[in-house]
């Protein structure tokens, strides 16, 4: 009932329009039944979920290719399908793309979390853009230094000090150049 009423109201290209509030809050409770699947019948405790971004872990390659097929019935019991071309098992020393971040895990069992390189790069487009509209006057004063904060909180919670650090570099000239332009 309320994946038609979405359909309806609120449709994409694929999937549905993420610009609606309704949208967001129903991404996030719609599959809370697959939350407690998974916790509850499947027994995985290595799960996490954002939206309909979701991962396990478990030592069991089997035991997760036959989670993948469960939780895909579970799936369509609500509506929703996998995405076949991002839903994937794979090995431990594999890397694995989640929310942004790839994650790597090192011989020794520590977990690395780094920005995805394809994030960076259109995040900076994003940024020079900003910077335009905002010399511009087409976009509040304070916008590109907001939009900065917001990626740079997110990346601070990864492995990535070294890219932080280029990133307000570029920030820094950035900004430079665009009260450059302005004077």
């Amino acid at each position: 009932m309320v994946m038609g009423a979405l359909s309806a109201h609120y449709p994409g290209d694929v999937g549905f329009n993420p610009g609606s509030p309704i949208v967001q809050v129903v991404g996030i409770n719609v599959p809370s039944r697959i939350d407690h699947f998974v916790k509850e019948r499947l027994l995985v405790r290595g799960y996490s979920r954002y939206m309909d971004d979701l991962r396990l872990v478990h030592c069991d390659l089997d035991y997760l290719n036959g989670c993948m097929v469960d939780i895909g019935r579970e799936f369509a019991r609500i509506g929703m399908t996998l995405h076949p071309g991002k839903t994937k098992v794979v090995p431990m020393g594999e890397t694995v793309r989640y929310l942004g971040f790839d994650y790597r895990v090192t011989n020794s069992g520590k977990v690395l979390m780094f920005v995805a390189p394809e994030g960076v790069k259109t995040f900076r487009r994003k940024l020079r853009r900003l910077a335009r509209l905002e010399a511009a006057g087409e976009k509040p004063v304070g916008t590109t230094r907001t939009a900065y904060e917001g990626w740079r909180a997110h990346a601070e919670k990864g492995s990535s000090r070294k890219l932080l650090g280029r990133m307000d570099a570029f920030y820094a000239d950035l900004m430079r150049e665009a009260e450059a332009s302005n004077d």
